[in-house]
């Protein structure tokens, strides 16, 4: 006859917040946003994938099972996290952009320049400083933001 250690509860709240555990009441995992010790059982606030909240009350030892398993198959899946997966994706997109749209600047600056206005630069201020002329290009984007204008 074993006996076990006593848990210690208020690591294991510590442990439970913020992550997010597949309990037996829900059929999908839920976020834990809220945990208090009672005694040697543990009540949680929690939120459903929907949105919903709820709170249960759930054994220490349960929880703490719980918790184990699922670090367990977080370690052998560990994913990035997605919003640093978004900002790399976004940051490769905006340093190749140039090599496809030759206007990258212009477009996302958020100002529409006028054809008159990308001649002036393309044609005439760009060429005086030892540039290459890209004015073909820029006539035919002319066309096609403006149609019937130039």
């Amino acid at each position: 006859m074993s006996v076990e250690p006593p848990l210690d509860t208020q690591n294991l709240v510590q442990r439970a917040v913020q992550r997010q555990v597949r309990l037996p009441e829900y059929s999908q995992p839920v976020y834990i946003e809220d945990a208090q010790a009672i005694d040697d059982l543990i009540r949680l606030s929690v939120r459903t994938r929907d949105g919903q909240t709820d709170q249960i009350i759930v054994p220490a030892v349960d929880l703490a099972a719980l918790l184990d398993q699922t670090l367990q198959q977080q370690a052998g899946s560990e994913l990035a996290n997605p919003l640093d997966f978004f900002l790399l994706v976004e940051a490769a997109r905006i340093r190749l952009a140039y090599s496809f749209d030759p206007f990258f600047a212009v477009s996302m600056s958020g100002v529409q320049a006028l054809p008159h206005q990308l001649q002036a630069v393309y044609e005439r201020m760009l060429p005086r400083l030892g540039c290459v002329s890209c004015w073909p290009t820029i006539r035919a984007l002319a066309r096609r933001s403006w149609p019937g204008y130039c």
